[in-house]
């Protein structure tokens, strides 16, 4: 028999050695064939009990340990080449988790027992099971290669056994047991930060220690900090980066305005909300010949913001300016981003010029760019320029000047809006939620707010400068950064087409290339339906996510054949990019008919961005958006959570916006925020849940439920931290036949009875204790 290698080492550790794992392994793969326990022990020489004894424990924990396998017949099987793979770890709320590859396929489910021993956002191993589970492979974890949490925010909970802080973050379910001895003013509830000075285990919870007190209780601004912290996003500068601001002038010298066109005199104005404070864009406008010059100025942030600095370097760490209700987190320090490089009436800037030709019919014939320097002459708001399009002639009674420009202006928009329809690009009912506050800086109220034509305006003026920025990129021979919005993927488009069909709404699925206009009568067939909302919805999710690319692949929503964003530096890394490659061509002699010069020599400077490069920049970009807008997200839930907490128990109608097989989701008529109804606290029964038509249904009680039920319900429960409302279903009315194609007479169904009976009888249960 041959030895084993390892028995030294054995011998050490065990007072009655057996074979190595090493050697065991060995052997069940020299043998080719599954072994019982007995019959390995008798290739290891193995006689005595207590040896074979020993063998089956390490059999045991090497089938823990996934080294081996063990048949319906106790037989045992060597795991000869384990199927690996290395990716990050995504966790749900409820407690397991994924495995994130960043490849094609699915994503790797993990258990919960799994998800013990890391945080959301660990760099793994993971070998992957035979057998699937939720549809997903199933993995296990073999090592954690790199940790990613340092640090946690929390809530302190103190028990008389220990100090606990439960993470205010909604995919981290972990306690951090703290180890230092507390403070005396240290007590429940409070709003700590925590160094993790032993990240979590299989067999023991993370611990940590407490670095600072931030609040005595969640509030607003506080909600905000924590945020900012889970997401990792960067909201202090660097000493080295103020230093480098406080050495630029506060004010545009002579040296500064030179080799640049002076537009001084020209009646820009810039247009914003009322809360805005940083303004990157001024407009312009003349008619022409057959049509409109329309000048889109810029604020000319790549003058300041120089390659290769500490500005430079944070510019690019932060990517994007994150806008909070009642705070930003900015891309640019203050002095830039409100000062030098916002647009202020009555102060000279340094700007980048879009100049376009636009015709009657709203098509862009030509567009140049380049240096300049101008003076906005008013800072006019949405609100204001939209009462004057409605027909207030009151406003800007006295002047005649911004009367005018408006009125420019507003007839370039209905040429602009003739070419949007023509052109097929999608129109959404979006509204933006406005949240009020009080003096005393409590939340007093939410309320959707649609856009008005004054938005659409200033927008459409700034994707005419954009297209031109694209076409710039495409014909400059150097890297530049589009923005993309791929077409819809064909499975999502089929399993659309098959919900809408079961509305009476058409899509032709079939067509080699849908487009946007195809999506918009989709749209236009919906507008006035009592589904509006909830098809909408679906329609979105239908969609691919733009993103930023160095590759031109179209925007599919806007049904452009290439896009790119220019009108942001302030607070859009992209844009700042473009901008670089503007001023690098103007700076350099080439000749291009879509730049202006005022005469000066030539740069030697080489352009620093290779394609590689910017590949790498869009990826950045793209990922810090997504950061960026996962944050806003939940403070806004975190907010909607707060202001309904005054409406518990009280009922409410709503539709049917969304269905899982978890339950539905409802947005209530009055308070325009989803909540969810729990399949779990449902009357009938067993419900099942069909994905293809998006209906959730319970056979037994004939009850189904789907997208654009009118409901009654009762808002049961409110957890601000996890972002959740818990709806209780009082009643439930079908769309009317009407409205769905081919099917049955629909019911009301009075859930108020016995399900209402449950949850008032928890609730008083509840309250009673």
């Amino acid at each position: 028999m041959t030895r084993d290698p390892h028995s030294k080492r054995e011998a050490k550790k065990y007072a009655n050695p057996i074979a190595s794992r090493e050697f065991i392994l060995e052997t069940l793969l020299r043998e080719g064939s599954s072994l019982t326990a007995r019959q390995l022990a008798k290739r290891l020489d193995l006689e005595r009990p207590d040896q074979k004894l020993a063998l089956k424990t390490r059999l045991a924990a090497m089938v823990k340990s996934r080294q081996v396998t063990q048949d319906k017949r106790n037989a045992y099987r060597a795991v000869s080449k384990p199927d690996f793979i290395t990716g990050r770890v995504l966790a749900h709320p409820d407690g397991f988790g994924f495995l994130q590859t960043g490849s094609i396929g699915d994503d790797i489910f993990l258990s919960e027992r799994e998800m013990r021993r890391v945080f959301h956002g660990d760099q793994v191993k993971v070998e992957i099971a035979s057998k699937r589970r939720r549809g997903k492979s199933q993995g296990w974890i073999v090592e954690v290669i790199e940790r990613c949490t340092q640090n946690l925010v929390g809530r302190v909970r103190v028990t008389a056994d220990a100090a606990i802080v439960e993470p205010l973050h909604r995919r981290i379910r972990h306690e951090i047991v703290l180890e230092q001895a507390l403070p005396d003013e240290l007590h429940t509830g409070q709003v700590v930060s925590v160094e993790i000075t032993h990240q979590p285990e299989l067999s023991s919870p993370p611990r940590g220690r407490i670095q600072s007190v931030l609040a005595d209780q969640l509030t607003p601004s506080t909600e905000v900090a924590v945020v900012l912290r889970n997401h990792a996003i960067p909201y202090i500068f660097p000493p080295s980066v103020v230093d480098q601001v406080n050495l630029i002038p506060d004010v545009i010298s002579a040296s500064d305005s030179q080799h640049r066109f002076d537009l001084r005199s020209m009646a820009f104005v810039t247009i914003d909300g009322e809360d805005a404070r940083d303004f990157d864009d001024a407009v312009f406008c003349e008619e022409t010949e057959g049509g409109w010059c329309l000048r889109v100025a810029i604020a000319d942030v790549a003058h300041y913001v120089a390659i290769g600095t500490a500005l430079d370097e944070e510019v690019a760490r932060r990517g994007t300016s994150v806008y909070f209700p009642q705070q930003v987190v900015p891309m640019l320090p203050e002095k830039l981003s409100n000062g030098l490089c916002s647009l202020r009436p009555g102060e000279d800037r340094l700007v980048l010029v879009c100049e376009m030709k636009i015709s009657t019919d709203g098509q862009l014939r030509d567009h140049v760019f380049y240096e300049a320097v101008i003076h906005s002459k008013a800072r006019l708001t949405y609100n204001e320029v939209a009462d004057y399009i409605s027909g207030n002639q009151a406003a800007f009674a006295q002047q005649s000047t911004l009367r005018n420009a408006i009125d420019r202006l507003l007839q370039l928009y209905k040429g602009l809006l003739k070419a949007r329809l023509s052109r097929g690009a999608l129109e959404i009912d979006s509204q933006e939620l406005v949240i009020s506050w009080d003096e005393e800086g409590t939340l007093s109220g939410m309320q959707p707010v649609a856009r008005n034509d004054a938005h659409r305006l200033i927008e459409e003026c700034m994707l005419c400068a954009n297209v031109a920025t694209a076409e710039l990129i495409e014909n400059a021979g150097l890297p530049g950064l589009y923005r993309v919005h791929e077409r819809p993927e064909e499975e999502k488009l089929a399993h659309l087409g098959n919900i809408l069909a079961q509305y009476g709404v058409s899509l032709d699925t079939g067509k080699q290339a849908i487009t946007a206009r195809d999506y918009q009568k989709v749209l236009d067939q919906i507008r006035t339906k009592p589904y509006a909302q909830a098809l909408q919805l679906l329609v979105l999710r239908s969609m691919t996510q733009a993103i930023y690319s160095e590759e031109n692949q179209g925007h599919f929503g806007l049904n452009y054949a290439a896009y790119a964003h220019f009108t942001s530096p302030i607070r859009r890394l992209p844009d700042l990019i473009n901008h670089r490659l503007i001023k690098h061509m103007i700076a350099s002699d080439c000749v291009n008919p879509h730049l202006r010069r005022v005469a000066r020599p030539a740069s030697d400077k080489a352009y620093p961005y290779d394609l590689a490069s910017m590949a790498a920049l869009a990826v950045a970009a793209s990922q810090t958006e997504r950061k960026a807008e996962g944050a806003v997200y939940e403070v806004l839930e975190w907010l909607k959570c707060e202001y309904l907490k005054q409406f518990l128990g009280e009922d409410f109608a709503g539709r049917v916006t969304s269905v899982t097989k978890f339950g539905v989701f409802v947005e209530l008529d009055q308070l325009f925020v989803e909540g969810l109804v729990a399949v779990d606290t449902l009357a009938g029964g067993y419900y099942r849940f069909d994905a293809d038509s998006q209906r959730l249904y319970s056979e037994r009680a004939g009850v189904s439920f789907r997208l654009g039920d009118a409901v009654m319900v009762q808002i049961a429960d409110i957890s601000s931290e996890q972002g959740r409302v818990n709806l209780e279903l009082l009643s439930h009315e079908p769309l009317a036949r009407s409205d769905l194609k081919a099917r049955k007479p629909r019911k009301h169904h009075d859930f108020s009875g016995r399900a209402g009976a449950k949850a008032r009888g928890r609730k008083k249960k509840k309250r009673k204790g």
